[in-house]
């Protein structure tokens, strides 16, 4: 893949176990298809093929032949590709720590190789909270970034990882905060109210709307 466009590769990995096999030679085809691509012949065990088709089944075959040319049979298989079709791995480590009003976050990078970005959201339940009920509060985190600074809010945070196709990972990661205070409170003053209080009541009158006057002093 690249940065505008993601590739599928079909990648095959042969092993031997006779000491005289110099080469492997190794071929491809899709199922409904009658011809053979050749991938390679080389002494290395590896061979792809480059532009796979997703979804679709492919005939892998290899044999091996040594120094002077005696081949061995071929070796067949299948497989079906799952490249860019496949979501990509559930975020890990996913952690969540307050300083004052913000919460920063952080987690283990997903290392897909078609990995776009991470959607953060958030729940103010701090139980039975789940990724579908929450709301976006980062809809996009771009790779290969590992961590975010968000508002510090009671609840619960989720985060999912997100592929160039737009597919996410299967399962969301969650961490729970709960925030007792609110930070930079300072209590001034308090004031308890008195309904009850029964003493005489000087220079204000009661009209429609209330207790008025120009001002008034209680006294016992």
């Amino acid at each position: 893949m690249n940065a505008e466009q993601v590739v599928t590769k079909l990648v095959v990995e042969v092993t031997g176990e006779n000491t005289f096999q110099n080469f492997y030679e190794v071929q491809a085809k899709l199922s409904t298809d009658t011809t053979y691509i050749n991938l390679g012949e080389a002494t290395g065990n590896i061979f792809e093929l480059v532009g796979a088709r997703d979804g679709l089944v492919y005939n892998v075959r290899a044999r091996s032949y040594n120094a002077i040319g005696v081949r061995s049979a071929f070796v067949e298989g299948s497989h079906q590709v799952v490249g860019k079709t496949a979501p990509p791995q559930n975020v890990s480590g996913f952690s969540v720590n307050v300083v004052g009003t913000e919460a920063h976050l952080s987690w283990i990078p997903v290392t897909d190789l078609d990995l776009s970005h991470y959607r953060i959201r958030h729940s103010s339940l701090t139980t039975g909270a789940t990724y579908s009920n929450a709301v976006d509060i980062v809809a996009k985190v771009p790779r290969p970034a590992q961590s975010v600074v968000v508002p510090a809010m009671t609840g619960t945070y989720f985060i999912k990882a997100v592929d160039k196709l737009g597919i996410q990972s299967i399962a969301s990661t969650s961490s729970v905060v709960l925030i007792d205070s609110i930070p930079n409170l300072n209590l001034v003053e308090t004031i308890t109210e008195s309904p009850s209080f029964a003493g005489a009541k000087t220079e204000c009158f009661v009209n429609d709307s209330g207790l008025a006057g120009a001002g008034y002093r209680n006294r016992l």
